[in-house]
């Protein structure tokens, strides 16, 4: 309590005044006040601290009024959401709140008012960039300062990561439950399929495979390396991928395999030890987008190929009027070449009045339209050409532009019409029945004046006809199911021979040639018919002809046998192979297995013959000997043959006649026995025996050595026989299994591929991939050389065109065919039989040389291949205008390994093989080279027809 004291005070005016003053102690008072500032100082440095420490916090820190204003925030806010502290100090924070959560914040902000202290709720703010940003908030109410308290996390990343992790788990899913790919789990070293999905037993033709090994399910996998891609996982624990890999499946176990090309990845399957125990695998069947791809890239070819032929200037321009791109007939048309084309804007082009008069239209051009209109366009030596333009924006936003030369347009047009009166005057006046018959209908459209003589009718009556009113009855439904068959086939076909009825009823044998063509906006066939009534008589008399040889061969007992000495096969009539033993039905032998008949001591006694009539081409070779044939009876031949010379006047054939003459042998035999028996009489019989002794000692002496060198030839010959096919078998096996570890290389060396980056892995994994790829390259031909000398002949019609083409194709797509024309024309006169894998085999090898040794600087590169076939023979020649070949190698380039050294790279093998392949399809191949000319090779390969 303050102690109070009175105190009187006395006024200047002498007058007593009673006023009084309170005085109060506050000291005390003063030193409270005086704590309480220190107290403020301190509280105030502790606020500022934590203010610090807040404003250092990675987390939100904001509390706000009853009203939502925001009072204090820390500065995480700029990292978190972008805004600055003081930006956001004042304002209502439901104005940065996702609209989506403002619901739930205002219902967040009720409860902690009511007393509920929300430790852990989502909301989202919008972020200063726009973004959205994901906190996980703790809040209070504070009731005495009426501010609510919030303290958020951001957890974007980890929403990101839960999100993900969401959507990996979907995918994962929909990989097992919901593939749309072939999928399964192979465990231990043997792959047993443990888990395989529907999809897969559709791709591998296979059920009920659970438990079985790959190798028990699908063995034709072993030779393509799929194994050793496997084995490569499963030890390494790397993933293995390939792309569009061609695999071949055996889906109904016949040994014909399916051509499939998979996408597919092998992955390490772990146990929870985390070892492997086995492969996971996911394999795509992208058979059909590769065969479509492959037909964009022969369409895109063929686009390409168009544009660059084309007949027109074509030019690709972008917006800013910038040339980009131009074919080669405008740079020829207009002196430029492509380099100082892209230097030119299209305005450059133009005549620069004409410019002035008649602007491009280049809004027109923006809004869609196609625009055409006739201008002059300047050469580079500035002479100018009246061009027909069009033009039209493409979807890439770029203009492509037509110019065509309207002369050569004219003179094309004229010359077109001359060739129509050309075609008609040859149509008319061709002296082969000619005519034009609707595709459908068969109705004739159109006949030339010869088939209205040939056939009788006028030409009013042929044209109210169809083609089945010339065929007699019992053709017209054979006729009408082969026209079916030949539509959407060859443009040009050999329909066959047919029988067609004059008007007088007479019957003709015909064989008919075929063309599909456009006649009169409409699809139709142009026939020609060339009567071969004559011809078919002759044939059929030959046909009776020979049956009587063979029935005076018979009655004869001589049988004829000709000797093709270029391929060693031996043809022989049915009396021969009766005389022989061997079954009449297969004509055809090797000579060495007609050789193996003679007797061993009569063999060296033809041979010697033989060759010392060589070159003899008057004189007939007789010999006779002995044969042994296969119940081991032994026979006596008389032969008499002659050779055939080539145009080189070298021995090509050896043919000749047989007659067994065993009887007539065997009897003179006796006859000479009797004779000497007689002769013995007269002579002094002990001194004659003695001698016959000796003689006879002495002779079997000879005949022992010469039996004993016979076998030791026939043992000698039967070992190398042996030695050549075990060695052949050995260089093919070999080759086929150096294959598959190529295969696997290759699938390595993509693997790397995709995972490096570094340029000197790169490069040094083109480098093996060049060196494995030839390696393979000789592997192949190996193994086409050892398929040649093991396989038989598989005759078949081969389409000669189309083959040809195809081979092409397969070669363009490689680096070194780049810029080379091809010109492809052959005229199939006459079907062509043979073995279509080893035709194949000999143009491949011609075509991928012509294309491997061409000029590397050369402009305009080229390889024709032309060539005819009729009843006998098919001629080709490949022609290209290469680096050539010095004449002086021209007799080695078909021995085996002879490389020219320094010029490419190559085996050595490949001519080879050609020239040993025509040799056993009866063919035969020349060549014409100089140095820096180019190089013709010319083969000829006979018609094996059937």
């Amino acid at each position: 309590m303050t102690a109070k004291k009175k105190l009187a005070v006395i006024n200047n005016n002498n007058e007593d005044e009673n006023n009084t003053m309170n005085i109060r102690d506050i000291t005390p008072h003063k030193r409270v006040t005086e704590n309480n500032d220190r107290d403020n100082i301190n509280l105030q440095q502790t606020l500022n601290d934590l203010t610090k420490i807040l404003d250092f916090s990675l987390d939100l820190i904001l509390s706000y009024d009853e009203h939502g204003i925001i009072k204090r925030i820390n500065r995480a806010s700029e990292i978190i959401v972008g805004y600055k502290s003081e930006e956001l100090l004042g304002q209502k924070y439901v104005k940065y709140l996702f609209h989506e959560d403002v619901e739930n914040a205002i219902q967040a902000d009720i409860d902690i008012k009511s007393g509920m202290h929300l430790t852990i709720f989502e909301n989202r703010l919008i972020h200063k960039n726009g973004n959205i940003v994901t906190l996980l908030w703790s809040a209070v109410w504070d009731e005495a300062s009426k501010l609510s308290y919030y303290i958020g996390k951001d957890i974007s990343e980890k929403k990101e990561l839960e999100k993900a992790f969401d959507i990996e788990k979907q995918r994962f899913h929909d990989l097992f439950l919901q593939a749309p790919s072939c999928m399964g789990v192979l465990k231990g070293p043997n792959y047993v399929h443990e888990l395989a999905n529907e999809l897969y037993l559709q791709l591998i033709g296979k059920q009920n495979i659970i438990g079985k090994t790959l190798k028990e399910v699908l063995p034709e996998l072993e030779s393509q390396g799929i194994f050793e891609f496997l084995d490569i996982v499963y030890k390494t624990g790397e993933t293995f991928s390939a792309n569009e890999m061609l695999v071949k499946f055996d889906p109904d176990g016949s040994g014909q395999l399916v051509d499939t090309y998979l996408n597919f990845i092998y992955q390490a399957h772990r146990d929870t030890d985390n070892n492997i125990d086995g492969i996971l695998f996911f394999v795509n069947d992208v058979t059909e987008q590769v065969i479509s791809r492959k037909k964009i890239e022969d369409n895109l070819i063929l686009y390409t190929s168009l544009i660059e032929q084309a007949s027109d200037a074509i030019c690709i321009i972008d917006p800013l009027h910038k040339i980009i791109e131009v074919n080669k007939y405008a740079c020829d048309k207009l002196g430029y070449n492509k380099r100082e084309f892209t230097a030119l804007l299209i305005e450059d082009l133009f005549v620069k009045e004409d410019l002035e008069e008649n602007p491009l239209k280049t809004e027109a051009l923006r809004q869609g339209s196609t625009l055409r209109s006739e201008r002059r366009i300047k050469r580079k030596d500035n002479s100018t050409i009246d061009v027909e333009l069009s033009a039209k924006i493409m979807k890439d936003g770029n203009t492509i532009l037509f110019a065509r030369d309207i002369t050569e347009h004219n003179k094309i047009q004229y010359e077109l019409k001359e060739s129509e009166k050309k075609y008609r005057y040859l149509f008319e006046n061709n002296p082969m029945p000619m005519w034009v018959i609707d595709l459908h209908s068969f109705k004739f459209l159109d006949v030339n004046p010869i088939a209205l003589q040939k056939y009788g009718y006028s030409r009013e009556e042929f044209l109210s006809m169809t083609a089945l009113d010339i065929r007699p009855e019992e053709d017209k439904e054979r006729y009408i199911k082969a026209n079916k068959s030949f539509q959407n086939s060859e443009a040009i076909y050999d329909k066959g021979i047919w029988n067609h009825c004059k008007k007088d009823g007479t019957q003709i044998v015909v064989e008919i040639i075929c063309q599909e063509i456009m006649f009169q906006g409409a699809s139709a066939q142009f026939i020609l018919s060339n009567e071969i009534t004559e011809r078919k008589k002759a044939e059929d008399n030959l046909l009776r002809s020979e049956s009587r040889l063979k029935e005076a061969q018979s009655i004869a007992h001589f049988g004829s046998w000709e000797l093709n000495l270029k391929t060693g096969t031996f043809l022989c009539s049915d009396e021969t192979c009766q005389i022989y033993g061997l079954p009449s039905e297969n004509n055809q032998h090797s000579y060495s297995s007609m050789l193996s008949f003679i007797h061993p001591e009569d063999i060296n006694h033809v041979m010697i013959t033989i060759l010392n009539q060589w070159h003899n081409t008057s004189n007939n070779i007789a010999l006779d000997f002995r044969i042994i044939i296969k119940d081991g009876t032994i026979k006596h031949i008389a032969s008499e043959s002659k050779f055939e010379f080539d145009k080189d006047g070298k021995p090509s054939n050896l043919f000749g006649i047989s007659n067994d003459v065993t009887e007539i042998k065997t009897a003179k035999i006796q006859l000479e026995r009797q004779n000497e028996e007689l002769a013995l009489q007269n002579i002094e019989k002990e001194h004659r025996a003695n001698e016959l002794i000796i003689a006879n000692k002495e002779l079997a002496y000879q005949n022992l050595e010469k039996e004993e060198r016979a076998n030791e030839l026939l043992n000698t010959n039967r070992d190398l026989i042996k030695t050549n096919t075990e060695l052949d078998r050995f260089v093919y096996s070999v080759s086929h299994d150096l294959r598959s570890p190529l295969t696997s290389i290759l699938g390595l060396i993509s693997f790397i591929e995709e995972e490096s980056k570094e340029a000197d892995t790169l490069e040094h994994i083109i480098m093996i991939r060049n060196s494995v790829n030839r390696l393979d390259e000789f592997i192949k031909k190996i193994l086409s050389y050892s398929r040649n000398n093991r396989t038989g002949l598989d005759i078949e019609k081969i389409q000669l065109q189309d083959t040809t083409m195809d081979i092409i194709k397969s070669l363009q797509n490689t680096k070194e065919a780049n810029c080379i024309d091809f010109e492809v024309n052959i005229l199939e006169k006459n079907p062509f039989y043979s073995d279509k894998m080893r035709f194949t085999t000999v143009l491949v090898n011609l075509i991928s040389n012509a294309i491997k040794f061409q000029k590397e600087v050369q402009s305009s590169k080229y390889i024709k291949i032309i060539g005819q076939c009729d009843q006998e023979a098919l001629h080709i020649t490949i022609e290209d205008n290469g680096i050539g070949i010095n004449p002086a190698y021209h007799s080695k380039i078909f021995e085996m390994f002879f490389r020219l050294s320094g010029i490419k790279d190559g085996s050595g093998i490949g001519l080879y093989i050609v020239k040993d392949t025509l040799d056993l399809l009866q063919g035969s191949i020349k060549i014409k080279s100089e140095v820096g000319t180019g190089t013709t090779f010319t083969i000829v390969i006979k018609n094996l027809r059937k």
